[in-house]
C-alpha cells in the first residue's frame, strides 16, 4: 500500500460513527502487540468500510470532531487502517496518534477513543500521526489551547455603563508601574490585547481613540452631532476631538466645545453628512495626561464604576499542529489566507494572515502564540504534489471564519 495518496475527501457515510476500546496493556505495548491486533479494532455503526470509494487499507482514519470545528465534541487523532474485516469493522496499526480517555470498569482500567463519534478518511502521509509533533496522544506533545494571561491591571478613571465600547484608564493608578518608561500606549497592542469584563475578553480596537454611533443625522455645515454622550467616558470640552469614522484623512478631528445628554457641540462645522447610526470616531486631543481611552471591539456587558480595577489580558502559549491537504488552486497559496479564528484554537491578529502562505501538497502547519501575543507559524511541506482533492475538515482555504469550516 502506498505511503500517501492525493485524496483528502474519501467518502464516508453521512451517519457513520466509530468506537474503539482497548485495555491499558494494549495501550502501553502498542508496538509489541503487533500490527492488526484485535486489541485495536474499530467498530462502526452505519459504516461502509471496504466498499469501493469508502476507505481501504493504507488510508488514515481521523476520529472525532476535527479540531473542534463543529463547536462540540472531541478530536481524538489519527490512525492507519491495516485491516478490514467487515463494512463495520476495521483494525488499525496502533494508538500512538490517539488521545484516549481512561474509564473504570469491572476488570480494571479501560481506554476508549471516540465511542460513537464521527470520523473522516484521508490519504495523508501514514507516518505523521506517529511523530510527537502531530500526535494527539497526550503522552507526547500536548496540543492545547492558547490561554489568556493578565499583563496589566488598570484603574477606571470614569464610570461606563453596559454597552459602552470604551474605557478610560487612569495613568497614575494601580498597575501603571508595570509598563515602566515605555508607557501604556506603547505597551498595549491593538487587535491582540483584550479587556476582561464579565468573563468576556473584549479586544482593544484603539489607544486614545474609540467609536460611537450617531443617534440622528447631521448635514454638511452642522456644528452639532447627535449621540449618547454617556458612551464617551471622561468627556470634557477641549479634551476630545471627533470626526466621521473612515472619512478622508484630509478631514481632521474637530474639537468638542460643549455637550448635552444626546449631543455634542463642535468648534467648527462638519464638511460631510452624518446619518443615523454612522460611526463617529473620537480621539483624545490633550495627550495622555489624565488617562487613556481604550477603544473596544464591543460594548461591556458589566458596568465599570469610577475607581474599579480591571484586567487587560493577552493570549500566550498554545500549541496546534495539523497536516493539511493544500490544493494549488486554494486561496491560501496565492493570497493572504486567514486560517484560525478567535473562537477556535488560536487567535490570529489582523494582518498576520499571510503567515499561512504555503505550497501545494500535504503540509504540516504548527501554530502558537508567543509572549508578545504574536502568532508564530511553522509550515513544513511533507509531500509536495499537485492535484490533491480536498474536502475534509479543517480546510486550508483562506476562508475567513467560515460557518462550516473554521480552520484549526
Amino acid at each position: 500500500m502506498a505511503l500517501w495518496g492525493n485524496n483528502d475527501a474519501v467518502t464516508v457515510t453521512p451517519t457513520g460513527k466509530v468506537s474503539l476500546a482497548y485495555t491499558d496493556a494494549g495501550y502501553t505495548n502498542v508496538n509489541a502487540a503487533g500490527i492488526g491486533s484485535t486489541g485495536w479494532v474499530l467498530t462502526g455503526t452505519a459504516t461502509s468500510f471496504g466498499n469501493p470509494g469508502y476507505g481501504k487499507t493504507g488510508d488514515v482514519i481521523a476520529i472525532g470532531f476535527p479540531k473542534n470545528t463543529l463547536g462540540v465534541g472531541t478530536y481524538y487523532g489519527e490512525a492507519v487502517i491495516v485491516g478490514i474485516a467487515a463494512t463495520n469493522q476495521i483494525s488499525i496499526a496502533g494508538t500512538e496518534g490517539l488521545n484516549s480517555v481512561i474509564i473504570g470498569d469491572t476488570t480494571g482500567l479501560l481506554r476508549y477513543t471516540g465511542l460513537g463519534t464521527m470520523y473522516q478518511i484521508r490519504e495523508s502521509p501514514q507516518y505523521t500521526h506517529t511523530t510527537a509533533q502531530y500526535s494527539e496522544n497526550s503522552a507526547t506533545i500536548s496540543q492545547d489551547f492558547a490561554t489568556y494571561q493578565t499583563i496589566f491591571v488598570g484603574t477606571a478613571a470614569s464610570a461606563v455603563g453596559v454597552g459602552t465600547s470604551s474605557i478610560f484608564v487612569n495613568l497614575t493608578g494601580k498597575g501603571i508601574e508595570a509598563v515602566g518608561t515605555l508607557g501604556i500606549n506603547a505597551f498595549l497592542q491593538v487587535g491582540t490585547d483584550t479587556v476582561l469584563n464579565d468573563s468576556n475578553n473584549i479586544a482593544l480596537t484603539g489607544l486614545g481613540t474609540a467609536i460611537v454611533a450617531a443617534g440622528s443625522s447631521s448635514g454638511v455645515g452642522f456644528s452639532t452631532i447627535y449621540l449618547d454622550t454617556t458612551q464617551i467616558p471622561h468627556l470634557a470640552p477641549g479634551h476630545i476631538g471627533v470626526r466621521l469614522a473612515n472619512a478622508a484623512e484630509s478631514n481632521p478631528f474637530i474639537n468638542i466645545s460643549g455637550y448635552a445628554a444626546t449631543s455634542i457641540s463642535l468648534g467648527s462645522t462638519i464638511p460631510y453628512n452624518i446619518g443615523v447610526g454612522s460611526a463617529i470616531e473620537y480621539q483624545q486631543t490633550n495627550g495622555f495626561v489624565d488617562g487613556l481611552i481604550l477603544g473596544l471591539d464591543s460594548g461591556v456587558t458589566a458596568a465599570i464604576a469610577d475607581g474599579d480595577t480591571f484586567s487587560i489580558q493577552r493570549l500566550h502559549g498554545g500549541y496546534e499542529a495539523h497536516v493539511y491537504s493544500v490544493d494549488e488552486t486554494l486561496l491560501g497559496i496565492a493570497t493572504d489566507a486567514a486560517v484560525p479564528g478567535p473562537d477556535q484554537q488560536m487567535f490570529i491578529p489582523a494582518g498576520a494572515e499571510g503567515s499561512f502562505r504555503t505550497s501545494a501538497g500535504w503540509v504540516g502547519v504548527t501554530t502558537y502564540i508567543d509572549n508578545r501575543g504574536e502568532l508564530r507559524v511553522k509550515k513544513e511541506v511533507l509531500v509536495a504534489m499537485s492535484g490533491i482533492t480536498t474536502g475534509n475538515y479543517p480546510l486550508y482555504d483562506g476562508d475567513k471564519w467560515g460557518a462550516v469550516d473554521p480552520e484549526l
